[in-house]
């Protein structure tokens, strides 16, 4: 594994109290997260480049009134063993497609070909012990209170 700290852009997509994240299963554990969409940010792009293009290859949208939400740590591991450090660039905005926000579940298929679902997740939901694992976990400090 390379030690590197990744920077990445997430888009903050909200409706009726729920975010859209993209649902993530570790094989080896079976542990569940959600997460927004987004990704890398390439060596010479602007994060707010980014996201356009994420969004863009993933969800088939452009994004209307992007707003820079602010910036978080992301620092993860399973059993005390350290897996990734990222910093993460949060942007919020409407996406011009509007049919998704009236999908319960959006499919993905990620750069390398691999497919995920997204959820509209309950955010008050997120904020529980026994909710779902929305991550990063700062993002909840960004996201209205439900």
């Amino acid at each position: 594994m390379t030690k590197r700290i990744r920077a990445i852009a997430l888009g903050v997509f909200v409706r009726n109290g729920r975010i859209l994240a993209i649902r993530y299963q570790n094989n080896d554990t079976g542990n569940v997260v959600y997460r927004p969409p987004g990704g890398s940010i390439e060596f010479g792009e602007r994060s707010r480049d980014a996201i356009r293009r994420e969004i863009r290859e993933e969800l088939h949208s452009e994004i209307n009134d992007l707003r820079y939400l602010g910036a978080v740590e992301n620092i993860f591991g399973a059993d005390d063993v350290l897996l990734g450090h990222e910093i993460v660039q949060l942007f919020s905005g409407e996406l011009a497609r509007s049919d998704l926000y009236a999908q319960e579940t959006v499919p993905i298929i990620e750069a390398n070909g691999l497919p995920f679902t997204a959820y509209w997740v309950n955010i008050a939901a997120c904020r529980r012990p026994d909710g779902p694992m929305l991550v990063p976990r700062a993002l909840l400090d960004h996201l209205p209170q439900t």
